[in-house]
């Protein structure tokens, strides 16, 4: 598959920001953690299998080959497959570093080419505006660290953040790991109420959960998130 595949088949069909270049960095990169990012990145278990299945009958291809189809599948399948989302996906997955080399491509082509001539006046940027850290939707950077700490309380939080039983029976049965489960219903949490996901909600859920050890860890995480920028 080439650029122009992707660019008609993944960016012509919806909106996202990740460059063939990212994807092309992740390829050479991911490595046998290939299918690790991939389930973060929500690629179902079947769909992994077969791209491994494809990929052992074709040794020629090599483990690239692997990354690269599941990194299509996931830019194709995705509602919205994005920078931030990819980034979440491969902290959860404890692949820092990649996140941090994805971080610096797309920095990297968001710079402006430098212009010959006379400097013209910059305008002036407003500051953003703060947002109270108590109503801030909760940083990426928060679900890892719980994911990481929750262990088997993941589903009294489930339960006090009024998820639905049914709901935690199936991401229990989905994932492979508590962790993958923390995340899973972090994340689905965290799109369904999307605004209303607060800082404020999620340390009385983990509070009335028993958790209280976990919240001086997120107040420290919130901390040092950068505020967003209110519309």
């Amino acid at each position: 598959r080439s650029k122009q595949w992707y660019q008609r088949r993944v960016r012509g069909a919806q909106k996202t920001d990740i460059s063939f270049t990212v994807l092309l960095y992740l390829k050479k990169n991911l490595g046998i953690n290939w299918k690790r990012a991939g389930q973060y990145l929500g690629v179902s278990r079947e769909r992994l299998r077969r791209i491994e299945d494809v990929g052992i009958a074709n040794p020629k291809s090599g483990i690239e080959k692997m990354a690269q189809d599941m990194l299509f599948e996931w830019a194709e399948k995705d509602p919205q497959p994005t920078v931030a989302k990819l980034c979440a996906a491969l902290e959860a997955a404890d692949l820092s570093k990649l996140s941090q080399g994805v971080f610096e491509r797309v920095s990297k082509e968001k710079q402006p080419r430098k212009k010959r001539g006379t400097k013209k006046g910059r305008k002036k940027v407003d500051d953003p505006v703060k947002v109270p850290i108590s109503e801030e939707t909760i940083p990426y950077r928060v679900m890892v660290y719980l994911k990481d700490n929750l262990g088997e309380s993941w589903k009294d939080v489930a339960v006090c953040l009024k998820m639905p039983s049914q709901r935690i029976k199936s991401i229990e049965a989905d994932a492979w790991q508590v962790e993958k489960m923390a995340y899973d219903m972090l994340h689905e949490w965290r799109q369904r109420e999307k605004e209303a996901a607060t800082v404020d909600r999620l340390i009385e859920a983990l509070e009335r959960a028993q958790c209280k050890k976990l919240v001086k860890g997120v107040q420290a995480r919130c901390q040092s998130y950068h505020f967003r920028v209110a519309v």
